[in-house]
């Protein structure tokens, strides 16, 4: 059981945007300020419960108090100031001080997940199977005279790493969802995909888009999924004297499917690197079958 309070400023798209330290060293050196930061005056808690082995339930209430500020930086070494925190007036007005009490539920199944005990405790370990989730968060008008939120919204996913050989394993992450009712929604509400708007990005090319636009978001349905086929030996490792460095290589598709694009949104790339400390990857981004874009990455977790 959690319980937490605070008055902190928030990134819009929550978990999936920008590094807050990637940020600022763009901001101070190449006056690229990408976060869109909101005030937010909070109290929440929280519970987990290990139903059965492998059966979690999670389920929240909480209240947020929420104001745009307008106050940023100009301070830098060299090119323009850093953009403020809203690029226009009509952003600013999209975003009026509002409010929004929440409550949510999330159940996750994973079949036969292996664990141990470490000192009382239980930790799991792997399984063989996929895991499965179901969450619905609802958010609750409390008064009429407020600029409150009021929306449903229901999202199913499932997951799972699979061992090919020995030294080949494929993992996907699929995501369906939709707004069942939406009677109002502000800008923290919509639901965003995870994008890398630089060049170096703190997300894993595992589960994220490389070339989408920054806070790309729904208030609608949304499809979406990821694949990647990671190898000790795909490409370069079947180079004689590049065998035996300490380097994979992974193919990664992501698509996405919802009511911003006409037809599906397609990535594919390549990338080396060691999982979750660095990669390097190149990407090509399609709208449905059309090329759209193609760029550079570099991405370094342990700055999320």
């Amino acid at each position: 059981l959690h319980f937490s309070m605070g008055n902190t400023t928030s990134d819009i798209q929550e978990g999936s945007g920008t590094s807050r330290f990637i940020n600022s060293l763009s901001s101070i050196l190449f006056d690229a300020n990408v976060i869109r930061f909101y005030q937010n005056q909070f109290v929440k808690i929280d519970n987990n419960i290990d139903i059965m082995n492998g059966l979690i339930l999670n389920t929240a209430i909480g209240f947020e108090k929420r104001i745009l500020p307008v106050n940023n930086t100009n301070f830098h070494f060299w090119g323009n100031s850093p953009h403020p925190n809203y690029p226009d007036e009509s952003y600013k007005e999209a975003f009026p001080a509002n409010s929004a009490t929440t409550a949510s539920f999330n159940i996750q199944y994973t079949p036969f997940y292996k664990y141990k005990i470490r000192e009382g405790k239980k930790e799991y370990q792997s399984s063989d199977y996929p895991t499965f989730s179901l969450e619905y968060k609802k958010a609750i008008p409390i008064s009429e005279k407020a600029e409150q939120a009021s929306y449903d919204r229901i999202k199913f996913s499932i997951n799972q790493s699979i061992k090919l050989t020995a030294f080949d394993h494929l993992n996907y992450n699929l995501q369906a969802g939709s707004y069942l009712s939406k009677k109002k929604l502000y800008a923290p509400d919509y639901k965003y995909f995870a994008t890398s708007p630089m060049f170096i990005t703190n997300h894993l090319f595992d589960n994220s888009f490389q070339l989408l636009d920054n806070y790309s978001f729904t208030n609608s349905n949304w499809l979406e999924a990821h694949v990647n086929l990671n190898s000790e030996y795909l490409l370069l490792k079947r180079i004689g004297f590049l065998q035996t460095q300490q380097f994979n290589e992974s193919l990664h598709l992501n698509v996405l499917l919802n009511n911003q694009f006409p037809r599906t949104y397609i990535e594919t790339g390549y990338s080396i690197g060691i999982n979750n400390l660095g990669r390097v990857g190149v990407f090509a981004g399609f709208d449905g079958l059309k090329f759209e874009s193609v760029g550079v990455k570099v991405s370094l977790p342990l700055f999320r």
